[in-house]
């Protein structure tokens, strides 16, 4: 990319200069369009920490997002995001809530007192969060395999009552969520299996297997679900892999559901 390539070398050696929220706007930018620019992210970063106090709650949640979608580990940087958030953690919205959770999670940097201190603020603002980012915060919860039953019950709710405005990623990892802190809710899987189905032709190969996973793990039997992620799998054979494979096999074997057009085509 030889226009982000020329935008780059001409933004570092300006970044010293710039305002925190343009530097901010620079890494939330190169993560939304998926480039990784080490030496690029490498000054963000050390601009970002050194003077970690100027940056808003929206850049310090979207620096820490942008250096999570592009998975680049600074945990010098990390660390000053969450003790920055931690001092400000009753002025956080939602969606800051949100995206902060996620990528603390996503590159498994557990701050505990900063997880800690996210759950009542995401608590007090579920009913703010979008849909896009309602299941975030179970996601971070159970990546880093923290149970926090009062969060999770609330998430649990919120979701039921607008399951309909999930789209198949956001099914799919709500229900992996729950199944990974071994969390049973009855309600919330009937909620998500009946999202799911008509929409099944959107799930991913490893939203397929994930759901599947998950309702196995859970002891859970939903057959027209089954069925139709039995179905959608046979069509999308080819792109698995082998993981997503082993998991769709697993869970109908766990769960008691034949389907032999399934298992003559995982075998194949």
């Amino acid at each position: 990319m030889p226009l982000l390539t020329s935008i780059s070398s001409s933004s570092i050696p300006l970044i010293a200069d710039m305002k925190q929220q343009e530097i901010a706007n620079i890494a939330w930018s190169w993560a939304t369009l998926q480039v990784e620019d080490i030496p690029l992210m490498t000054s963000i970063s050390a601009s970002a920490i050194s003077r970690i106090g100027e940056l808003t709650r929206q850049s310090l949640a979207n620096t820490s997002w942008a250096y999570a979608k592009l998975n680049v580990v600074d945990k010098t940087l990390f660390h000053s995001i969450a003790s920055a958030a931690l001092s400000r953690i009753a002025e956080l919205v939602a969606q800051e809530i949100a995206n902060l959770a996620w990528s603390f999670a996503n590159i498994s940097e557990n701050h505990r007192s900063l997880l800690v201190a996210l759950s009542p603020e995401s608590r007090e603002r579920l009913s703010n969060f979008s849909s896009q980012h309602l299941s975030n915060p179970a996601w971070a919860w159970a990546t880093i395999e923290v149970s926090d039953l009062p969060l999770l019950n609330a998430i649990s709710a919120e979701s039921i009552a607008r399951i309909s405005e999930f789209n198949a990623q956001k099914l799919s990892m709500t229900a992996w969520s729950f199944a990974t802190l071994g969390l049973m809710n009855c309600q919330l899987l009937d909620s998500i299996a009946a999202a799911s189905i008509p929409i099944i032709d959107q799930f991913t190969t490893q939203g397929l297997s994930n759901t599947a996973w998950a309702f196995a793990t859970l002891g859970y039997t939903h057959t027209p679900l089954m069925q139709a992620i039995a179905a959608e799998s046979i069509r999308k054979i080819s792109e698995f892999n082998t993981q997503g494979l082993a998991n769709i096999a697993w869970a109908f074997s766990t769960l008691g559901v034949g389907d032999e057009p399934l298992l003559d085509a995982i075998a194949s």
